[in-house]
């Protein structure tokens, strides 16, 4: 129903469906005020009431942009519940599973996304929260993310052969495809071994998803890796392995709500703080 090209609703998509654009909400450029704050929101929130609203923008596009210092050298790796991997493009042309998302202003996003993120390492948590309440009789943890990680660094590269594809739950193009654990034995069988071979796994998956990214980004040639998200801030050793796979270095910046900094950074645009977006930053980010 959108038009990439035009970036607004496509008029022949919507005639074949039997659609109209009142039907619909207008299509506006992120840094195009829509109006000023509602008035009852300005008191709760004090704030005045001559501040300017601007429209929505896609949380993954504003992380992009509250992270990346360069499009053309970076390439952004975001792992929250889910993952995604993205790269800055002036063209039109993708291929499923990497999607083309509109970026503020100009130009769009290749994204992979949907990839093994944190919901993955979630269900071994669980697993062995579950074993603790259910099977040993002990109140529920908090987390046992910490510890997971502890014994995931204890054990070395490689796993001991065990091996994780960590796509519990499929994939955007086939939902039906289900995880893998290959390779166990008595000496890998271990909840070390277990949380290292599926943040490996985890890893892996990010560095095809950059691959395939790439490919289609006519000779794009990333010089670092941005981070965004918590499951990598809070998992120096995914981090190290994302590191690793990609091949380039992997920069953490400061601000931790990135999607947050992104969306006022856009605004900041339109009301006029920032000249463009591309000179659009905030102090001591990346």
């Amino acid at each position: 129903m959108f038009d990439v090209a035009r970036r607004d609703w496509h008029d022949g998509a919507l005639a074949r469906l039997g659609l109209s654009r009142a039907q619909l909400p207008p299509v506006q450029e992120a840094n195009v005020p829509l109006g000023p704050l509602d008035a009852t929101l300005a008191r709760q929130l004090g704030l005045p009431e001559s501040l300017q609203v601007f429209p929505a923008l896609g949380d993954h596009q504003a992380s992009f942009v509250g992270t990346i210092a360069d499009p053309t050298q970076e390439v952004l790796v975001n792992v929250g519940t889910g993952a995604q991997v993205a790269v800055y493009t002036d063209h039109l042309n993708f291929a499923p599973p990497v999607e083309l998302r509109p970026y503020p202003l100009r130009g769009n996003l290749l994204s992979n996304v949907g990839l093994t993120g944190g919901w993955s390492y979630q269900v071994l948590e669980r697993f062995f929260s579950q074993v603790g309440t259910d099977v040993l009789g002990l109140a529920e943890s908090e987390s046992l993310y910490p510890v997971l990680n502890r014994l995931a660094a204890e054990v070395p590269a490689g796993a001991g052969g065990l091996r994780c594809e960590p796509t519990f739950q499929g994939t955007r193009l086939d939902p039906s495809v289900r995880g893998r654990i290959e390779g166990l034995s008595p000496q890998n069988f271990t909840p070390g071994h277990l949380a290292r071979a599926l943040l490996e796994g985890m890893a892996r998956v990010l560095g095809e998803g950059l691959q395939l990214v790439r490919q289609q980004a006519g000779g794009f040639v990333p010089r670092r890796a941005v981070c965004a998200g918590n499951g990598l801030r809070e998992n120096p050793l995914l981090a190290q392995l994302v590191e690793q796979e990609f091949g380039l270095p992997l920069h953490l910046p400061t601000a931790c709500e990135e999607a947050a900094v992104g969306a006022a950074l856009v605004a900041g645009v339109g009301a006029g703080v920032f000249k463009t977006l591309s000179g659009a930053r905030v102090p001591g980010g990346s």
